[in-house]
């Protein structure tokens, strides 16, 4: 068991066909969501930023958005990807 650090934890292997085998543990709830906090502001590439405004139940982008390949991205109809 290893201490919560998601910086570690996105990057860790886990084999599909095998029990997993590392663990990660907060010390305490405001612990885990403290760094997981800093990850996702700090940790994470992203394009864009966006924000969900939940009295017009909308999401707002801070510039264009364009979508990935088709190649990259999976078609969920009939359960089969492209």
């Amino acid at each position: 068991i290893k201490d919560w650090d998601p910086y570690r934890a996105s990057s860790q292997t886990y084999p599909i066909t095998d029990y997993q085998p590392v663990y990660f543990c907060a010390d305490s709830l405001d612990d885990a969501k403290i760094k997981m906090r800093d990850f996702c502001e700090f940790g994470l590439k992203r394009p864009f930023h966006a924000r969900y405004h939940s009295l017009t139940q909308s999401i707002w982008v801070d510039r264009n958005v364009s979508r990935c390949p088709s190649s990259h991205v999976a078609n969920h109809d009939n359960g089969h990807e492209r």
